[in-house]
């Protein structure tokens, strides 16, 4: 058996068990050995009963079956070609430069570099491969022609509810690709309903006033992140469009102190492990349940004053609660707190990477700075105390909105 497959994951667990095998009450017997029997085996054959214990050899023995057997089943499991795909399936990449040792080299590899290992196994394999990560095989798409099928099947051809279980400790129970097909089908109805064109462009002054009190703090000159700066403007800008005011202008600093943690619960080992009893999401576990808290407060106190002007009506919090779902059963508080997790995720990642490498991009180019900095100039010079709106953004800055969709 090639024993080494797999031997990284089950060393632990035949370890615990040969250690740990003693405390089991079990009695053994010798039995002489008998025809072909071999003797090496403590004697000859045991038979076990309650209450004996076992010696040290078979200690020995029993963890070196316990790591050919798991081994074994590592390899018909993880390793196997995926027998539907034939000769058309994807490469399946188990050894690397790095460490001469399968499986557990890509690993190496991956963990001190992740692009530079996709970048080795592209100009290797092509743009289709498999990456076995312990228990899990990922397969990676390298440019928008090999994307294209990820972005167009249906879940009947990729699912992605087995791909974001790691998600569950974050979301909460019932939320998104943990909910049942019909109640996500409910719950991204009401995502589409809140990030409409016409909602977004009521968004985009409270956008602006957010942006314009964060630069405030800047000063006049000086050097500073810009990819941590547009992650705190962002999530200032989330929670007044997603939150509302209330939210904003009372608990911001909780709530944002709270996606710190559950982010932060999100490490490599979660993928393979949501439930490993690490540091991290332990502080996930207790941001997601005190956030859920906060926001079972925010929803009574909304709906026990409805004559109070909370906010103006637009945040998505708004929509969220009073979501039915088709069998006639109302949203929970915790659904609708899991839903704005589920939310603010997606949008904080994606708008601060791409705002990122928007202005990097620009910045990196002095002459598209001096044409975007001249397309603003040529708007605001004559209303220097207009402000900004959907339109103008899209139609009146065609540069700047092209730099961010190239981006």
């Amino acid at each position: 058996l090639p024993l080494y497959e797999g031997f990284f994951i089950i060393f632990g667990f035949s370890t615990l068990l040969s250690q740990n095998y003693r405390l089991l009450p079990i009695r053994a017997m010798t039995i002489p050995s008998q025809g072909g029997m071999p003797i090496g085996f403590g004697g000859g054959a045991r038979v076990f009963g309650a209450g004996a214990g076992i010696g040290p050899s078979d200690h020995l023995l029993l963890g070196l079956a316990a790591i050919a057997i798991l081994s074994l089943f590592y390899g018909i499991f993880v390793l196997r070609p995926r027998t539907k795909g034939g000769k058309q399936g994807p490469p399946v990449v188990t050894s690397s430069p790095v460490s001469s040792l399968p499986i557990v080299g890509t690993i190496i590899e991956f963990g001190k570099s992740p692009v530079k290992m996709v970048q080795r196994c592209y100009e290797d394999y092509g743009p289709v491969f498999t990456v076995p990560f312990l228990h899990k095989r990922l397969t990676f798409l390298i440019g928008p022609e090999a994307q294209e099928p990820f972005f167009k099947a249906s879940d009947e051809v990729l699912s992605q509810n087995e791909v974001y279980g790691f998600m569950k400790p974050v979301f909460g129970p019932g939320i998104v690709y943990d909910a049942s097909k019909r109640n996500r089908q409910t719950q991204f109805q009401s995502m589409a309903h809140g990030l409409r064109t016409s909602r977004l462009k009521g968004y985009t002054a409270k956008i602006e006033m957010e942006t314009r009190q964060y630069l405030k703090t800047w000063g006049e000159s000086g050097e500073l992140d810009l990819f941590h700066a547009l992650s705190e403007l962002t999530i200032l800008t989330s929670s007044r469009c997603l939150h509302g005011d209330d939210v904003r202008e009372n608990i911001f600093k909780e709530v944002s102190e709270l996606y710190h943690d559950l982010d932060q619960g999100l490490t490599p080992l979660t993928v393979f492990f949501p439930n490993a009893p690490t540091k991290a999401h332990q502080k996930r576990n207790a941001a997601r349940q005190k956030m859920v808290e906060l926001f079972s407060k925010v929803i009574k106190n909304r709906r026990d004053n409805p004559d109070v002007k909370h906010s103006d009506g637009t945040d998505i919090l708004s929509i969220f609660m009073d979501v039915k779902y088709k069998d006639g059963s109302p949203i929970t508080d915790e659904q609708v707190t899991g839903l704005l997790i589920a939310l603010l995720f997606a949008g904080q990642h994606t708008s601060c990477i791409t705002s990122t490498w928007t202005s990097l991009f620009i910045l990196n180019n002095p002459e598209i700075t001096k044409r975007i900095v001249e397309e603003q100039k040529n708007i605001f010079d004559s209303q220097p105390d207009a402000s900004v709106d959907y339109k103008m953004v899209n139609e009146d800055m065609p540069l700047l909105h092209n730099s961010m969709k190239e981006a």
